[in-house]
């Protein structure tokens, strides 16, 4: 049977696999700190704020400039109209405060 005595630790330096250590003390899988875990690891690069996140949608040709379809957007199905020639987009309110959009009021001309 294999031993574990070949073996260096990186965490403590004992004659054991490092994973052992850390499972034991549950410490982070990443960096052995027992501070957090590996879900919250500041070693762990966090995606950028401003980038998108990708979703999937369907929609559907009513003519050449308007569209119509699903999309999730915070996990919510929204019913969507795109017309190619608007400069704006426009929600409901109540959709906006469901899934915390930051939304502004336009100025009426």
């Amino acid at each position: 049977m294999p031993t574990d005595s070949g073996m260096k630790c990186q965490s403590c330096g004992g004659h054991h696999p490092t994973f052992k250590y850390r499972k034991s003390t549950r410490a982070c899988f990443r960096c052995g700190n027992k501070d957090h875990f590996i879900k919250d690891c500041p070693m762990i690069p966090k995606p950028d704020s401003n980038s998108r996140p990708q979703t999937q949608a369907q929609v559907f040709s009513l003519s050449d400039s308007i569209i119509t379809g699903t999309i999730y957007i915070s996990g919510l199905p929204a019913q969507v109209l795109f017309d190619s020639g608007s400069t704006h987009s426009f929600i409901l309110p109540e959709f906006a405060t469901s899934t915390k959009i930051s939304s502004k009021m336009l100025d009426i001309p």
